[in-house]
């Protein structure tokens, strides 16, 4: 019972139930790995809340606490391993373990236990291992998978407008930042891109409104 109590108050903080007090969510974590360290669900959730909140040194701490306790991963801590390692990598030799982590969970895709709530996520992650890596055709081909498998996520379609862009694919970006714009009309980075990509086609015009609008955001 108390096992369940701390996994209910993991999923109502990741699912934005409750106020975001880390520290008690923290304290929660600890208890319930002390109460059950073999079970994977208080690992998960607490990198769930560690990654939110950009820590990722501590998730990476909790990743090596359940392998310590020898933990079997789910595919969904799994996918986080590789969101943490991503964020924590500084050369293209660091993101060679998350590449072949992904790599494994998409060889699992069809995996009918799988506790990963959307697939599009490991494509997704593939992206933005090889655009960190500055290969652009292949990142762009992940994400553009990403978006087949869930055309709903904006993130997504913002991410391959920046990869366009740093492609110099002008006409790409800003048709994907024109889709974004559903959920991201508040970006500044969204209006500044924009404005770049409408420089360098040559419609000055527009590119000022944009620069207008994001100097708007700097004030």
């Amino acid at each position: 019972v108390i096992v369940i109590y701390y996994l209910l108050s993991f999923a109502q903080f990741v699912g934005g139930f409750l106020p975001l007090d880390i520290s008690g969510i923290v304290d929660d974590y600890y208890n319930a790995i002390n109460i059950f360290p073999g079970h994977y669900k208080p690992y998960l959730l607490a990198d769930q809340v560690f990654f939110y909140h950009d820590q990722f040194q501590d998730a990476k701490g909790v990743l090596d606490r359940a392998r310590n306790n020898q933990v079997e991963f789910s595919p969904c801590l799994r996918l986080y391993e590789v969101k943490i390692l991503r964020n924590l990598a500084d050369k293209r030799e660091d993101r060679e373990a998350p590449l072949a982590i992904a790599a494994e969970l998409l060889s699992e895709h069809d995996n009918p236990d799988t506790d990963i709530k959307d697939l599009s996520e490991i494509e997704y992650e593939i992206g933005l291992l090889h655009w960190d890596n500055d290969d652009l055709d292949e990142a762009l081909a992940h994400l553009t998978l990403a978006i087949e498998q869930n055309p709903e996520r904006m993130q997504y379609r913002m991410i391959r407008g920046h990869v366009y862009l740093d492609h110099s694919k002008y006409k790409a970006a800003l048709a994907d930042y024109a889709v974004a714009r559903q959920q991201y009309e508040d970006s500044a980075v969204l209006h500044y891109n924009t404005g770049l990509c409408q420089e360098a086609l040559g419609m000055k015009n527009r590119a000022n409104i944009c620069t207008l609008i994001f100097r708007n955001y700097l004030e």
